[in-house]
């Protein structure tokens, strides 16, 4: 590896670097619901709502078919679900809560709308991607 791969990879990521596209199956709102169940639909930790695409129904982003890395980024809050058993564990655990370092930027491109993931500050390398 040449000196320069290296230092590329010791470098931070400057704020506002595009990083990933959030990529997955776009489902309507009756293919989403058809596919999960209302507990599954509640704790699906992939699937984005791809709301205001005028004129058209709503759209869902589903990462859990056809997604790439960018769906194992976490969400910073340790419960966001506040479910009581994470909760007490994260409690036992003495999580503290993170802040965001990433966020979702959706770009509509020929009336389709994409995600991407785009850094909010630096982030050093080894750092934890957290939306």
């Amino acid at each position: 590896v040449d000196a320069d791969a290296t230092a590329a990879l010791d470098a931070a990521i400057p704020s506002g670097s595009v990083l990933l596209h959030y990529a997955g199956s776009v489902r309507s709102q009756d293919e989403f619901d058809e596919r999960y169940t209302a507990q599954q639909a509640r704790v699906n930790g992939w699937t984005l709502l791809l709301a205001g695409v005028p004129p058209g129904p709503l759209l869902f982003l589903d990462a859990y078919d056809g997604g790439n890395l960018s769906c194992f980024i976490n969400d910073f809050r340790p419960n966001p679900y506040n479910d009581p058993a994470t909760a007490k564990a994260l409690q036992a655990a003495d999580h503290s809560t993170a802040e965001p370092n990433v966020r979702f930027a959706k770009v509509i491109h020929r009336g389709w709308p994409y995600m991407f993931i785009v850094s909010t500050r630096a982030i050093l390398p080894g750092e934890e991607l957290l939306l």
